[in-house]
């Protein structure tokens, strides 16, 4: 699937279904198949709303589309984590 675009959110149902437990039971979210800044700034929202801007993130980068995007992921995650002084 490497080379493959996918059209659907990076965050399925299941994975919103979950992160109200994440955000109470754990340090960290591993986040599949990230392809674009919008994706984290997607689950920053809604890690937000629950409460877990605390977490820390693990980017999985898995396709060609969030190889190609990485500079720009890992700046995403930076400006959230220096936005939460954490």
């Amino acid at each position: 699937m490497p080379e493959s675009h996918l059209q659907l959110s990076s965050l399925t149902d299941e994975d919103l279904k979950a992160l109200p437990f994440v955000v109470k039971n754990a340090d960290i979210v591993s986040y599949s198949f990230v392809r674009t800044d919008a994706d984290v700034l997607e689950l920053e929202s809604h890690l937000a709303k629950l409460g877990g801007e605390r977490l820390g993130i693990i980017l999985k980068i898995e396709t060609r589309e969030g190889f190609d995007h990485l500079p720009r992921l890992l700046l995403a995650v930076m400006r959230s984590r220096c936005r939460r002084g954490g």
